[in-house]
């Protein structure tokens, strides 16, 4: 049985204390950037390759179902501007499989981009897109709750 976007649950961690659970989410997208590194040197016959990391993205799409995306919106803003800059967000992605295990990601210290929303008619429902980044995806949860 494979995963389907039923069994996710994304959720907000501020500064260590559970936030909200984004409850509507319509996608949501990691990558691990890593990258490719090759040189050749004189006297070798093919190319070293290497690789670096350079830290995780991450995209969610969802609906709104409560002031809370404001809030959420207001505590980036307000740590953008340094109004709080301690404040430490934490967003966690966790997989619910069929077999009974649980996969958690956790992205630690997120740091987000643009935050666009849309209302594309009277019958839609409202769109809001998150993007971000950390420095180092962790998939174990006690090593930072």
């Amino acid at each position: 049985m494979r995963l389907r976007g039923q069994e996710i649950e994304v959720r907000i961690v501020v500064d260590g204390v559970l936030q909200d659970a984004f409850t509507c989410p319509v996608s949501f997208d990691d990558s691990i950037k890593t990258e490719l590194k090759e040189q050749g040197y004189l006297g070798e016959k093919t190319n070293r390759h290497d690789e670096v990391y350079n830290g995780t993205d991450f995209n969610l799409k969802m609906h709104v179902e409560s002031s809370k995306w404001m809030t959420f919106q207001k505590l980036v803003t307000d740590r953008a501007q340094r109004i709080t800059p301690g404040t430490v967000i934490n967003l966690i992605r966790s997989d619910f499989y069929s077999d009974g295990s649980t996969g958690t990601r956790i992205y630690p210290d997120a740091h987000f981009g643009p935050m666009p929303s849309s209302a594309p008619s009277r019958t839609d429902y409202v769109d809001v897109s998150l993007t971000g980044a950390c420095d180092q995806h962790v998939d174990d949860v006690s090593t930072i709750l």
